[in-house]
């Protein structure tokens, strides 16, 4: 479990940095910034707004796992958990807020991204090995050792410590006041930076637009350390998959996301009292969910930019295929990582790595389909809604994609609640996925 919080840790660390905590809109960096006024009082006030935000969420969300973590006294136990889960937040957004100001965001970035690694491959390793955590011993590493870090305060207050919530309240003063104190220190540049991308995250959020929140949150940093030299592609097809492939592997984090999502479900499976089949079966589909959004980047670009594939002599089918090609290969490998796990942790059947593969197969589809959708229609009203104040066609592009998400993983989650899944489960698995990637593929 410590080592699962220090993976939540940076990744939230990750995020904060992405989105600033400091931060100002266009318009307050036009007519407010440039005044002669105090810059730590018109900044002070929101940043301390988001701080409050940040730790009250984290201290909510901490509140059920602190409730099956087997608390020592209790209600205190946990309502002390997760104040100092809270207290976690809050030092999490002071610590990238200060790094913000220092300007060393993009070390903070690769700090968190290799601890994020580090902590899955540390929870592979028990997973490979003993087939389930051990109580003491985790990969090796000594649990108290992970415990005795920021990230496992929670865990130790919830066993009766006490010394890290008196510790993180010193810190969190002492930290406010340097952030104050150092906030005439930003330029308007990088508050203005990271307020429209705050603002994109949070309007992409607020209206549902899961793939324009991920475009928000999208590293722009292009990797150029990845190439394919092995001989010249020998038709229009197969420059398209070679570029689709490139293209995903230089750009930041997509491979790091896949692996993380391959391992959420082990890793809540690790939770104690979390490990049913129906939760699950609801993690594996909201990962499902989140690898395939992840491995459809590439597409969606090309789906957005038309004209870049009608100059290549392909059918839409055809280019539709090209595109589902790095998809297929990233979602098969996803679902033999994450079915895999989990049949390795507990008395599972062999056939769930198998479900997982073939299930894969139809994510590809289903995320093609999805990433192909038409546009709605802005400028027509009332066409598609009961209330007739909706775009035409929005209804179905929330859906379109998701739908088959779920169609092509069904019975691979039915075969969570079957102790030994029959010939007929993976039949009907095969024929889903067959469809979902055949239908994804098919130009309207």
């Amino acid at each position: 479990m410590a080592i699962v919080l220090l993976i939540a840790v940076a990744s939230g660390l990750l995020l904060l940095t992405r989105l600033g905590p400091v931060s100002a809109t266009a318009a307050q960096g036009y007519w407010w910034l440039r005044l002669p006024i105090n810059r730590r009082r018109a900044l002070v006030g929101p940043a301390s707004l988001k701080m409050l935000k940040t730790g009250a969420g984290v201290g909510i969300v901490f509140v059920p796992i602190a409730a099956l973590s087997n608390p020592a006294d209790g209600l205190a136990s946990v309502m002390l958990g997760s104040a100092m889960a809270a207290l976690l937040g809050v030092g999490l957004f002071l610590f990238a807020g200060l790094a913000q100001v220092v300007g060393c965001t993009g070390l903070m970035t690769r700090v968190a991204s290799a601890v994020v690694m580090v902590g899955m491959a540390v929870l592979l390793l028990p997973l490979l090995t003993a087939g389930r955590l051990d109580s003491d011993i985790l990969g090796g590493v000594p649990t108290q050792v992970l415990l005795s870090l920021p990230s496992g305060w929670p865990l130790a207050v919830l066993q009766g410590s006490m010394w890290p919530l008196w510790f993180s309240i010193t810190a969190i003063v002492a930290g406010f006041l340097a952030l104050y104190l150092s906030l005439d220190r930003l330029p308007t540049s990088e508050l203005t930076a990271r307020g429209g991308i705050s603002g994109h995250a949070a309007g992409a959020f607020y209206f549902g637009d899961f793939r324009e929140l991920g475009f928000a949150l999208k590293d722009r940093r292009a990797s150029r350390k990845f190439g394919i030299s092995k001989g010249r592609p020998t038709s229009a097809f197969a420059v398209l998959v070679r570029a689709d492939l490139v293209a995903f592997m230089r750009t930041p984090g997509k491979a790091l996301h896949l692996l993380l999502w391959a391992v959420t479900p082990a890793a809540v499976a690790c939770i104690s009292g979390v490990g049913s089949a129906l939760v699950m079966a609801a993690v594996l589909l909201a990962c499902g969910l989140a690898a395939s959004s992840t491995s459809a980047a590439v597409a969606r670009v090309h789906a957005e930019r038309p004209v870049l594939d009608g100059m290549l002599p392909l059918t839409p089918s055809q280019t539709r295929r090209a595109h589902t090609v790095v998809p297929l290969l990233c979602l098969t490998l996803w679902g033999l990582l994450a079915f895999g796990l989990l049949s390795l942790m507990g008395p599972s059947s062999f056939e769930l790595p198998v479900f997982g593969v073939v299930a894969g197969a139809g994510l590809a589809g289903a995320t093609i389909r999805g990433a192909f959708q038409p546009s709605p229609d802005w400028t027509t009203m009332g066409g598609s809604s009961n209330n007739k104040l909706m775009p035409a066609g929005v209804e179905t592009s929330f859906v379109r994609g998701p739908d088959f998400i779920i169609l092509a993983m069904l019975p691979a989650l039915l075969a969570l609640f079957i102790p030994d899944p029959s010939g007929w489960l993976l039949a009907s698995q095969a024929a889903l996925s067959t469809f979902c990637l055949w239908r994804g593929t098919r130009a309207d």
